[in-house]
């Protein structure tokens, strides 16, 4: 579906007459996790404060009928320490979704960010998974950033068949603002098998600003309290 088209479409849909608002479900989220560190990493150690991806977010879904549903939603880093922090940093986007699965346009979270999330017990705390496997481009020095969000993103999700989802997630440029070429285009795909307390997964990228690639497999299962993952 062209990219100016879906946008439309889910504008005309959440800015729809008053009478249809019984159809439209709005939220407002957000989580503050604030705290006081100690780190030493072999040569340094000091006191730190972090936000631990302290957020604010606005979710809104119109249901457009024939199990159709427009989406929206505007999500934001909130950093207590500092203060610093644009509007929108997090998963923003607008979307469509129903039998087909679901499209969305925007920035957020790639399938290989989210399989790595799945099986992170420490997610969004220093002690995060990312900042432990998080890889280094040996030539300019710089992270690959394979656990980030893609800007300018277009994302499809298929319904689950069996247990297995399908995402193909692709970005026309990773950079902001536009772009007549693709050299910073990049593409996130992963397959996902959920059965009852078993979860596993494996997902791909691929960038073409670093010329790099990062393959992703993942397990997780539940025994009541405990879980186990990899």
């Amino acid at each position: 579906m062209n990219k100016q088209l879906l946008a439309a479409a889910v504008a005309t849909a959440m800015l729809s007459p008053v009478a249809a608002l019984a159809d439209t479900s709005v939220q407002i989220y957000g989580r503050a996790h604030v705290t006081v560190d100690w780190l030493d990493d072999g040569a340094d150690d000091g006191l730190n404060t972090s936000s631990n991806s302290s957020r604010l977010g606005f979710r809104a879904n119109h249901d457009l009928g024939n199990n159709l549903r427009a989406m929206v939603q505007i999500e934001q880093n909130i950093r207590f320490e500092n203060g610093a922090g644009n509007f929108a940093t997090r998963d923003s986007f607008v979307g469509l979704q129903g039998d087909f699965g679901m499209v969305r346009l925007g920035q957020f979270d790639t399938p290989l960010k989210i399989v790595r999330g799945r099986t992170d017990f420490f997610g969004d705390q220093i002690g995060d998974a990312r900042n432990m496997t998080r890889l280094r481009d040996g030539y300019s020095g710089s992270d690959y950033d394979f656990d980030t969000r893609f800007r300018n993103g277009i994302h499809y999700r298929s319904p689950r068949m069996g247990g297995v989802v399908f995402d193909l997630h692709y970005s026309t440029n990773t950079n902001a603002g536009t772009t007549v070429d693709n050299d910073n285009d990049a593409l996130s795909t992963s397959v996902t098998y959920t059965e009852g307390n078993l979860y596993l997964a494996g997902s791909y990228e691929r960038k073409n600003q670093s010329k790099s690639d990062a393959v992703r497999l993942g397990a997780r299962y539940s025994f009541g309290d405990f879980d186990v993952a990899a």
